[in-house]
């Protein structure tokens, strides 16, 4: 019930809906490569060198990261906002007792609208060179 589509303005690729989506539906799992903090650092110390400004980590634990940058699915795709329609939640998975990270809408998304979410950068020290595209006022 998404895509991915370039978006630019900016911005560079986005997801949009397919169809209406109700509020509360999870759109999409973030998925990729499972790394620790010392990796986790160095990619980001790396990719800094290197004057790259995507990053495409999540926090799993205090100890466990998600790096999609590789490794991902539709989800390391959406963008942020300051007036997001959706948000990540994290879950255990009762079958295998793994944390799990998905992207829920917090409100009725309607057809070919960009899903976003507030990425909140506190950790990795990445908030000073991040810059919000949204729209938002």
């Amino acid at each position: 019930h998404i895509r991915p589509v370039y978006i630019g303005n900016g911005k560079g690729w986005g997801v949009v809906a397919c169809e209406h989506i109700r509020k509360g539906t999870f759109t999409a799992e973030y998925v990729g490569e499972i790394i620790g903090v010392e990796e986790c650092e160095r990619r980001l110390w790396e990719s800094k060198y290197r004057g790259e400004s995507d990053y495409y980590m999540m926090e799993l634990s205090s100890d466990t990261i998600i790096d999609a940058r590789d490794k991902g699915g539709v989800a390391r795709l959406i963008n942020s906002s300051c007036d997001p329609n959706c948000e990540a939640l994290m879950w255990q998975d009762a079958a295998t007792n793994e944390m799990r990270i998905g992207i829920f809408a917090i409100r009725d998304i309607e057809l070919g609208d960009e899903l976003a979410y507030d990425y909140g950068f506190q950790d990795f020290g990445v908030n000073q060179s991040f810059r919000c595209r949204c729209d938002a006022p």
